[in-house]
């Protein structure tokens, strides 16, 4: 689980943000366009989303959740419609962007580098 401290905030730019994530500066053409995408687990269902100040966003998730969420994990990138496209051809799709918690669904996470390894 990452803690939510540890998260860029919503007043951190996206280009600070992606320089303390990946040590690299983001290109200046790029720099308006930033958004994160993320997985979440209530340990049933997994949401693959998107958000430019992260912390918000899930924050935001779990207000309107009664189970606890868990941040699996997140890249500076939006590969959102890329991982979301590859688990419904692997039938985990459940509603909207929520996914069956398993690990063939983790297994593409894993692949995504959106979650570390086992």
């Amino acid at each position: 689980m990452i803690d939510l401290e540890s998260l860029p905030s919503s007043n951190t730019a996206p280009d600070v943000a992606y320089e303390r994530i990946t040590g690299r500066r983001l290109p200046f053409d790029r720099q308006k366009e930033m958004v994160f995408t993320y997985a979440i687990s209530d340990g049933e269902f997994i949401k693959i989303g998107r958000a430019d100040h992260l912390r918000r966003r899930i924050s935001s998730l779990q207000t309107a959740n009664a189970r606890v969420l868990k941040l699996l994990g997140f890249r500076p990138f939006d590969i959102e419609r890329d991982v979301q496209r590859c688990l419904r051809l692997n039938r985990s799709h459940v509603h909207g962007e929520w996914f069956v918690d398993n690990e063939s669904v983790r297994d593409l996470l894993r692949t995504f580098n959106l979650i570390g390894a086992r």
